[in-house]
């Protein structure tokens, strides 16, 4: 947590992209009881969630956050689909994830006999931070006596990587002490944060305008 008027920074890399995944199995439904008439997609969907997850790793978070089976205590449907979501920090990773997830729908069909429809909706670039700018705000934040902490990279995603694929960019976070976690009801930010986020983003601004024009002339 930044309190009111800290700046965090994280040179490089600094949030993951992110893709929203959505899987459908297909299959006989019918009554549970009769085993050898159905195509059981509860387990085929089950098995394909624990195969998902386990391409968890330091560099990428797999995470399914939505099971839909629409059956009841002796039904199977014939539709089960499940939504989830995907974060890396590198496009290698990412493509390998990609590759996975396609050959574990192939397994998952196999085994089970049914249909896996994988469906992967490309989201947001990394944030990655132009390293040299991200040590000028540093210094530009040290040098007007306000405490500057160093980030580590997060696995959340912002839509502002499309920037940095293009040009050399900066996000930081602006300290804003409060209450409450973001995304809750509870979260209230301390508004003395708006004061302090003005001035340094003017301060920046100038330093940086200030080079520019150096380099011109």
């Amino acid at each position: 947590k930044l309190e009111v008027g800290e700046i965090g920074i994280c040179p490089g890399r600094f949030m993951a992209s992110n893709d929203e995944l959505r899987f459908k199995v297909t299959g006989r439904g019918g009554h549970a009881a009769r085993r050898t008439e159905i195509d059981d997609t509860v387990t085929a969907m089950a098995d394909m969630v624990v195969r998902t997850t386990a391409l968890n790793s330091p560099d990428g978070v797999v995470s399914v956050g939505r099971v839909i089976a629409e059956g009841a205590t002796n039904v199977i449907p014939s539709i089960v689909t499940a939504e989830g979501t995907m974060r890396t920090f590198d496009n290698e990773e990412r493509e390998r994830i990609y590759s996975h997830l396609h050959g574990n729908a192939h397994i998952i069909e196999e085994k089970y006999g049914v249909k896996v429809d994988v469906d992967i909706n490309r989201g947001y670039p990394c944030v990655t931070n132009d390293v040299l700018l991200s040590y000028e705000a540093m210094i530009v934040a040290m040098d007007e006596g306000i405490t500057v902490r160093e980030l580590k990279p997060l696995t959340t995603a912002e839509d502002f990587g499309y920037y940095t694929e293009r040009y050399p960019s900066l996000f930081y976070r602006l300290g804003v002490g409060g209450v409450g976690a973001t995304h809750t009801s509870e979260f209230c930010p301390d508004e003395r944060a708006i004061t302090a986020g003005i001035e340094f983003m003017h301060l920046l601004t100038l330093k940086l305008a200030n080079q520019d024009g150096k380099k011109e002339k």
